[in-house]
């Protein structure tokens, strides 16, 4: 509803304004502005540790919880290489498991269902797309602006610009499928500072895995499984940290959903908290300005 012409009036104004900024700057030169502020988001994160809670719940077809969510707490911290001549640049998060749904962390068994999941999306991946030596593996397309939890913001689509084939891998019970060429996803960032806030990524289609006989004798019904659609969505947010003081971009949260064939879906949530810098071997547990 709105409050009052002028509110209105002001926010079509602002809004047509951002767009007109966006169309007059080339879109590479955009990607360049924010590939810079995704390096320095990198360079800083690596004197951060996090706590990340990750919940996995499968769901039937009705979105309905099946079973018991499992609960993984690890702590995390990112490993940064710049780029350098031959070789892209790099990060990766570290991950120290602590606990498993509630309890210390112990050697995985066979039917525990989390095991398959301790390679969740990081908070880190997301934004590898934008480093210099990797995002020319995508295309990338204004997309206009809007409003991205309350601040100004100007939208980034992007696609891989290269098909290539699926692969399925199986590790006893636990299956990894490589698809591509079929992400494609949007981008949010800031329009004054070109921080990322907001990533989205998603893969439509039907792709069929055959069900293989596992090393235990025990088979399924369903000979093959179908990934009907996978998406993920990363949100970041702005934290102050002391010694030195300073204000950095830091992931939030992260909600990914997979629906398979048949009843099968599942749903993971990953949130981050407790973050505070580390130096060398030694944390230091000053816990951040809010």
């Amino acid at each position: 509803m709105a409050r009052a012409g002028h509110t209105l009036a002001l926010g079509v104004c602002l809004l047509f304004s951002l767009t007109l900024v966006l169309r007059a700057d080339d879109i590479s030169t955009l990607v360049d502005k924010v590939s810079e502020r995704v390096a320095a988001y990198y360079a800083g994160a690596q004197s951060i540790v996090v706590q990340e809670t990750v919940r996995i719940q499968h769901m039937d077809r009705g979105m309905a919880p099946v079973g018991h969510a499992s609960v993984l707490v690890y702590d995390d911290h990112v490993e940064w290489t710049p780029a350098s001549e031959g070789h892209p640049a790099a990060a990766s998060v570290v991950r120290q498991l602590l606990k498993i749904d509630n309890r210390p962390p112990r050697p995985p068994r066979k039917d525990d269902d989390w095991r398959c999941f301790q390679n969740t999306t990081t908070s880190a991946e997301a934004l590898t797309i934008l480093l210099p030596g990797r995002r020319e593996a995508y295309i990338f397309t204004s997309a206009g602006a809007g409003k991205t939890d309350g601040r100004n913001s100007l939208m980034i689509d992007y696609r891989e610009r290269v098909v290539g084939q699926p692969k399925a891998t199986w590790d006893d019970r636990c299956l990894t499928l490589d698809l591509p060429g079929r992400e494609h996803g949007r981008i949010w960032v800031d329009a004054k500072t070109f921080d990322v806030l907001r990533v989205d990524e998603e893969i439509n289609g039907n792709f069929s895995v055959d069900i293989p006989d596992f090393k235990d004798g025990i088979q399924t019904r369903e000979r093959y499984m179908s990934l009907q659609r996978a998406s993920t969505s990363t949100r970041y947010q702005l934290m102050k940290f002391a010694a030195p003081d300073e204000e950095l971009l830091v992931p939030k949260s992260i909600e990914s959903f997979d629906r398979w064939s048949g009843n099968d879906n599942i749903r993971i949530t990953q949130t981050f908290s407790r973050y505070r810098r580390f130096v060398g071997e030694s944390h230091i547990v000053t816990e951040p300005k809010q």
